[in-house]
Formats: C-alpha cells, sequence, structure tokens
C-alpha cells in the first residue's frame, strides 16, 4: 500500500489482503476458544479486539478510498452499512423472538434486549443496567453489543474523517486513542 499511486491512503477494494484474512481467523478462534475453554483460553477480549481493530482499518480504507476518487457520500456509505448488516441481524433476531415466544420463553427482559439489540445500543443498555459482560449470560442477545459498537463507530467515524481531512486525520486518530484510553 505504501508507494501507491494514491499515497498509500487506500487501495483497491475488490483487493485482498491476504494477512487480514488470517487475523480476522485468529480473531474468531480467540473468541470462540473463551466461549468454549474459558480457563484454557482465558483473552477472548483480545480476539473482539482484534476484530475491531480490522474492522476499523477496513471501513477506513473504504472512506477514505471514496473520498479520493470523489465519490463518498454520507448516505451511499450509510446505505451501504444498513444492507451489509442489518438484515442479519433483523433476522435472527426475528428467529430469536419467534422461537422463545412459541417455547413460552421470550418475557419482558428478552423484549427489552431485542428492542436494544435493533436499535444498536445493546452495548448502551448493559452499562446502564450495570452487567459487566459475561456475569450474566441469560439473554441469547447479549453479544449483541459487540455489533453495536461497531454501528456506533460507523456513525462517528466517517463524519470524523470528512470533518478533519487527510492531513489531520494521524492528529484525530491519536485524540481519539488518548480519549478513549482515559
Amino acid at each position: 500500500m505504501g508507494g501507491s499511486e494514491n499515497g498509500g491512503w487506500a487501495h483497491d477494494a475488490t483487493q485482498r489482503i491476504a494477512g487480514l484474512d488470517g487475523l480476522r481467523g485468529l480473531a474468531v478462534s480467540l473468541v470462540l476458544g473463551f466461549h468454549l475453554y474459558p480457563r484454557l483460553i482465558p483473552g477472548g477480549w483480545l480476539g473482539v479486539s482484534l476484530f475491531f481493530t480490522l474492522s476499523g482499518f477496513l471501513i477506513t480504507t473504504v472512506i477514505l478510498r471514496d473520498i479520493e476518487k470523489g465519490t463518498f457520500t454520507f448516505s451511499a456509505f450509510y446505505a451501504r452499512r444498513i444492507r451489509r448488516l442489518v438484515p442479519a441481524a433483523v433476522l435472527i433476531l426475528t428467529l430469536f423472538a419467534l422461537t422463545w415466544t412459541v417455547l413460552g420463553w421470550f418475557d419482558e427482559n428478552h423484549r427489552s434486549d431485542v428492542l436494544f439489540a435493533l436499535l444498536q445500543i445493546s452495548n448502551w443498555q448493559q452499562i446502564w443496567e450495570g452487567v459487566p459482560y459475561g456475569a450474566a449470560l441469560a439473554s441469547p442477545v447479549v453479544h449483541y453489543w459487540s455489533l453495536a459498537i461497531e454501528e456506533q463507530a460507523y456513525l462517528v467515524l466517517p463524519l470524523l474523517i470528512v470533518l478533519s481531512g487527510r492531513t489531520r486525520l494521524l492528529k484525530v486518530a491519536v485524540g481519539l486513542f488518548v480519549l478513549s484510553a482515559l
């Protein structure tokens, strides 16, 4: 990527970066390993962190590529995100709600979980309710917190990139890193 004609900021979206597939596989393996064998593989959060980092890199690359080509629009960006992520999320939530309703297990708490998951704010629900991750896995949709964080980042990231411009992107990234660390 470094010496490309576009200054190294973005690559062709159709170009596959094989190493990222390996990192994605490692991330998923860490998360699954943690859930299957938590004492043997206690670093599931490392997999989540790696996956978020890869997602951030890839989505930033797409945004910068579109900006450089002069084709970036917020509406097109958000429409792509919605088409890519929302149908599967809604399908799973619908199947969960229907199945648990038929089994007689769907209660007010689960309705609340599904609503927060649909609104992409499950992470905030867990914070508001004071439930640390992993403390209570009573709801099959508890893991929607990670999708919520990703969706919230997709709301903010394009705005920051467009507002900051390429020359200040590094300063913004460092500032966000410091802010998130605090």
